[in-house]
């Protein structure tokens, strides 16, 4: 029933659209799904026990579909909207909304929307696509360890805010600028649950540069509990060079701070760095990706233990230029005390959220047709 209602909603949505004068409306997507082998070992429990866990299956990784337009106001003046939303390839199951606005732009001032919109977790993918933009899977992505600090997915940097107020500069010489505002979820007699972001853009031939800063005011620690929250204050920075013969190097670093009452100990500070290398030969494309999670800091003390190290490396083969074919291989080895792990719950397998010190490897094969 669940396919049923988006398939009918999203009709829903699409009949009017396509009937529009300005005939400015595009359909488009993406569907990209694979078989993967997920597997962990070197844990053990509160006895001692070695614990292993491994398993096959035929998992999504983030297929969409998207509907949006533009109407020509005069005076170089266009109002545009975008509807995007996750589904599962796998299942058929619909997923989560992903980009949803309405606003105007203009080549000269930029552009100003409304709505629900990608916020400072996939901004390196200019940099490192690894999971978002190519044709591999999400556990081969920077955000296993430049996402979370600690424990799988605890604290987790940005995300699709709702309720939003963004801001897109146009080009000076180079330099572009995104600005954002969110209510998050607009809790009443929440009036300072709120997010911030900036995130300045610099590019110059064939270096782009970028710095990212997103700060969040009392989080609650559970939904809609706000008698435990937290700030959170995440910078990213990254640099990145083309050499011109299909060679592509990265370097990125993050530092996620949590403080507040729900933060054991008051305080949280996790510094993450990684190295992502892409080279792309006519329809071949390689890609390596090493990274390492520092331990984080507890109230301004280094607790022992508590970092990882990530290492991925994959192969696409451009079918065409809409359909690419992927293999991928990508691992996490925790320290003793530390349980990073594939950053997308759909690369992972269900593990106890006590099990620390495991070592997460994923294996995949899979295909990505944009339509």
């Amino acid at each position: 029933m669940k396919s049923v209602r988006f398939a009918l909603g999203m009709a829903s949505v699409c009949v009017p659209l396509a009937a529009m004068a300005q005939g400015s409306v595009q359909i488009g997507g993406q569907i990209k799904v694979g078989v993967d082998a997920v597997s962990y070992s070197g844990a053990r429990d509160a006895r001692g026990r070695v614990i292993r866990a491994s398993g096959s299956r035929l998992t999504d990784n983030s297929s969409y579909m998207y509907f949006k337009g533009e109407e020509d106001l005069g005076g170089d003046l266009r109002a545009f909207f975008h509807l995007e939303n996750g589904f599962a390839a796998d299942s058929g199951d619909p997923g989560s909304p992903r980009f949803y606005a309405v606003g105007l732009k203009h080549p000269a001032w930029g552009r100003i929307l409304l709505g629900k919109w990608s916020t400072y977790f996939a901004s390196d993918s200019m940099l490192t696509p690894g999971g978002i933009g190519d044709a591999g899977p999400y556990a081969s992505g920077t955000l296993n360890l430049l996402g979370p600090i600690g424990k799988r997915g605890q604290y987790f940097s940005g995300g699709f805010l709702s309720n939003t107020v963004r801001y897109d500069s146009p080009n000076w010489a180079g330099l572009t600028v995104a600005a954002a505002y969110s209510f998050d979820t607009e809790a009443t007699g929440q009036s300072s649950h709120r997010t911030l972001n900036l995130n300045p853009v610099y590019v110059s031939g064939p270096m782009t540069v970028y710095l990212n800063v997103l700060h969040r005011q009392h989080q609650p620690n559970a939904a809609g509990n706000f008698n435990t929250d937290y700030d959170q204050l995440a910078v990213r920075a990254g640099a990145g060079y083309d050499f011109g013969n299909g060679l592509k190097i990265a370097m990125l670093w993050d530092r996620n701070r949590v403080e507040g009452n729900a933060i054991a100990g008051g305080k949280l500070v996790r510094d993450a760095w990684a190295i992502p290398v892409r080279y792309r030969l006519r329809q071949h494309q390689f890609s390596v990706t090493y990274g390492q999670a520092l331990a984080y800091k507890t109230a301004g003390a280094t607790t022992p233990d508590t970092g990882a190290k990530m290492f991925s490396i994959g192969y696409e083969y451009a079918l065409s230029r809409r359909t690419a074919l992927a293999a991928n291989f990508s691992t996490v080895r925790n320290q003793a005390r530390a349980a990073y792990d594939f950053w997308q719950p759909s690369n992972t397998l269900p593990v106890s959220a006590t099990t620390t010190g495991f070592t997460s490897r994923y294996t995949y094969l899979g295909m990505k047709h944009v339509f």
